[in-house]
């Protein structure tokens, strides 16, 4: 496998403000040996449109519809009707640089492209414009040999790889299984949880780079309904069974504690039901309370006032911040 097929798959609604940027990303990609599978998601905007005139110019992007039934859906289908050696999961709204595929590839194949082992890169997120990019250092910037580990660090240090930094193997994903439909929020962080723990190993390639948009306003990241809520806890249920033969793991426990205890900082005082389903949770991993978020400030006023006043005080205090962002960015 010399030179193996990468399919890139990506699920459309309502991104005609972004669509061009992403595929222009794509287009401009050194790596040549790529298919784009864009699966429209019952867009209402002039987003069909645009993706129909990149497949027309280019023969190797294919663009499908479907009713509204959801980005998990439209991946899961983007998956069906493609053919690449490795799938790259991508998002309508974000770049990539011109060397992500390329460098991935160049990794994966000092090891024969074996179909257990995946790549990672680096990402930052961004708004609106990416003349002034940040790369902060993340505990998870380095090489696994064990997916666990992986999983250990990046929910402990509450460090993650979104979603289109990652380049798998067909046979990985196949192995896994498609994406969970009932998981609206958090479901890259679910699907690549069994993607990781599947892994025989993780190997991070610096150059290959991704931009993540934050200045979308229908992201689903950003979704703090009761349904988005319920999403995210699910998510963590389904952390718990990825891990179900690995709880002797005292590491993995408290590891775990730190996504509940995340879930619990977002959904806190909204959903006093699903919090309480959540501190459940982590009695049984042997946590009497939520776990301090992992920051300076957070700690010290865990310590002197306790989880629930800081949780308030630090919601709000982001509240604030995101209102500040939306009027800046009109």
């Amino acid at each position: 496998m010399s030179d193996p097929l990468v399919s890139v798959l990506i699920p459309l609604y309502n991104a005609e403000n972004y669509l061009s940027e992403c595929l222009d990303s794509i287009v401009n990609q050194i790596y040549k040996n790529l298919e784009v599978i864009i699966v429209n998601d019952g867009s209402t905007d002039n987003s069909l449109p645009i993706a129909n005139e990149y497949a027309d110019r280019y023969g190797w992007i294919k663009v499908y519809s479907q009713e509204n039934s959801g980005a998990a859906s439209a991946r899961n289908k983007a998956f069906s009707l493609s053919t690449g050696d490795y799938i790259q999961y991508f998002d309508a709204d974000d770049i990539m640089h011109p060397e992500k595929i390329s460098s991935q590839i160049q990794r994966l194949s000092e090891y024969d492209f074996d179909q257990n082992i995946v790549a990672t890169g680096k990402w930052t997120r961004f708004f609106k414009f990416t003349n002034t990019l940040q790369f902060p250092p993340l505990v998870v910037y380095k090489d696994y040999d064990n997916g666990l580990l992986f999983l250990k660090e990046a929910w402990s240090h509450f460090d993650y790889m979104i979603g289109p930094s990652w380049l798998i193997p067909r046979k990985l994903n196949e192995k896994v299984g498609g994406w969970n439909s009932r998981i609206s929020v958090n479901d890259d962080g679910e699907f690549f949880a069994r993607v990781a723990h599947s892994a025989n190993k993780i190997l991070f390639v610096p150059e290959s780079i991704v931009c993540w948009r934050q200045d979308n306003s229908i992201s689903l990241s950003k979704n703090i309904s009761r349904k988005g809520m319920e999403s995210h806890l699910l998510a963590c249920d389904n952390y718990m069974k990825i891990m179900q033969k690995d709880l002797d793991y005292n590491e993995l426990k408290y590891a775990l504690a730190m996504q509940y205890s995340k879930f619990i900082y977002r959904a806190y005082p909204l959903y006093p039901d699903l919090v309480a389903k959540a501190e459940t949770v982590l009695k049984k991993l042997g946590f009497s309370s939520p776990l301090s978020m992992p920051t300076k400030k957070f700690r010290i006023s865990t310590k002197m006032i306790g989880f629930y006043p800081t949780a308030r005080l630090f919601g709000a205090k982001d509240k604030l911040m995101k209102k500040f962002r939306r009027v800046m960015d009109k």
